[in-house]
């Protein structure tokens, strides 16, 4: 069972990571097109410890995730990873946005 959120809440993801290493955030839409959430220009830093929690978005983060229409099942995928993935983030007109998150 997932969360239903209503439009203009603000998601928060919390992850344990089982690896050292950079972790990455994405938003599947329920039309099936992803955005990347983290790293982003607000939280550019995605290095992760074994062990440790993580909060996306973090205390003093400058964005939130926010729900949007349209509204739908989506899906948040994490995935940390030992090596760098993506050096420079880019946001998909999206900036801190999802779709009807659940």
């Amino acid at each position: 069972p997932g969360l239903i959120y209503q439009i203009d809440e603000s998601a928060i993801v919390t992850v344990r990571s089982q690896v050292n290493g950079f972790l990455y955030l994405i938003y599947v839409h329920a039309d099936g097109t992803a955005t990347l959430l983290f790293p982003n220009e607000h939280e550019p830093e995605n290095r992760v410890t074994k062990g440790g929690s993580y909060t996306i978005p973090g205390p003093e983060a400058g964005f939130r995730l926010a729900v949007s229409p349209p509204t739908g099942t989506g899906l948040v995928k994490a995935c940390a990873r030992q090596e760098k993935l993506i050096d420079q983030c880019r946001w998909s007109g999206k900036r801190g946005r999802t779709s009807g998150a659940r």
